[in-house]
């Protein structure tokens, strides 16, 4: 069996600016050539300062009209999931708990365009907004021939430490969706 592998990677910095960890992705191109995006398997390692593996997130491969998950693991315990959902204009994403049920929900923009995008993170009810995934717009050169990303994530500090793990698998998968260039960020 033949596998080609790329390994992108991802610095996690804090509002400071300093690295708290760095994640990298096993991309099995093989299958996305012969599946297309929505069909590949994807996994990531995030590593802390001292290169010790912190979580593991994996992208499954999707069944025909299934829409993309994304499991978050630490050892080998689920600490939760994301999902995408079907919608009509904009994209729509839960985060689920470790039993599967939903605890927050996430809404794109209604457009990808020259600009920041923002991705609500909602209630479940869709009542209160309890945070943002931002994707920093850096201008149409830098966008057209940077392979670099720049996301923040904001989050209340007394959120569930295991939905914040997966609100950063959600941004991860993301930019996998929307922005894929996928290349060294």
């Amino acid at each position: 069996m033949i596998r080609w592998t790329r390994r992108d990677k991802f610095l996690i910095t804090d509002n400071r600016g300093e690295q708290v960890f760095y994640i990298e992705q096993e991309l099995r191109t093989c299958w996305r050539f012969c599946l297309g995006q929505y069909n590949s398997l994807y996994e990531y390692s995030a590593y802390d300062r001292n290169q010790q593996e912190i979580l593991h997130m994996v992208r499954p491969f999707a069944k025909c009209c299934q829409l993309p998950t994304l499991e978050v693991h630490f050892g080998g315990t689920l600490l939760g999931s994301v999902t995408q959902e079907w919608s009509f204009l904009r994209a729509k994403f839960y985060i689920r708990d470790a039993f599967g049920q939903p605890v927050l929900m996430i809404k794109g923009p209604s457009a990808v365009l020259c600009s920041d995008s923002f991705f609500e993170v909602k209630s479940v009810d869709e009542q209160h907004i309890v945070g943002m995934i931002r994707r920093h717009w850096r201008g149409f050169s830098e966008e057209m021939f940077n392979f670099t990303d720049k996301f923040g994530i904001n989050f209340p500090r007394d959120l569930d430490v295991k939905i914040k793990a997966v609100l950063l698998g959600a941004t991860i998968l993301i930019d996998c969706l929307y922005f894929g260039k996928n290349q060294n960020r």
